[in-house]
């Protein structure tokens, strides 16, 4: 996700009311794989957090689930943070390359269009 052991242990649980920092550390120590491979701890699938009422989409009826949720190969929370990140670089690569093809042609980017120069004005 991003975020290293430590700051997993203190931005995330150090604030919890029963935190104990030798718990937690074990804890996320299995949860990365630091402890062996062997012994990694894989988060468990959809259908798994359904049963016991942990998904976030539960709470909405199926027709208003995300519609990444709906597809048939979305059965893996980690699946859905994998393909969030592939999406996101996709955009950013496009969003990039729409502002280098928009420089090359002396057309205004986002940062000097008229919404920018409106922001600049009080």
């Amino acid at each position: 996700i991003g975020m290293d052991r430590d700051q997993i242990i203190e931005d995330l649980f150090s604030s919890v009311p029963d935190f104990a920092r030798d718990i937690t550390e074990y804890q996320v120590d299995h949860i990365l794989g630091n402890k062996s491979k062997d012994e990694a701890y894989t988060p468990p699938g959809c259908s798994s957090l359904q049963t016991y009422g942990l998904c976030p989409m539960m709470n909405r009826a199926k027709e208003d689930w995300d519609t990444w949720c709906q597809h048939e190969k979305m059965n893996h929370p980690l699946t859905y943070y994998r393909w969030g990140l592939f999406v996101r670089k996709k955009r950013e690569e496009e969003a990039e390359q729409a502002h280098g093809a928009a420089e090359e042609e002396g057309e205004p980017t986002e940062d000097e269009g008229p919404a920018a120069a409106a922001a600049d004005q009080p």
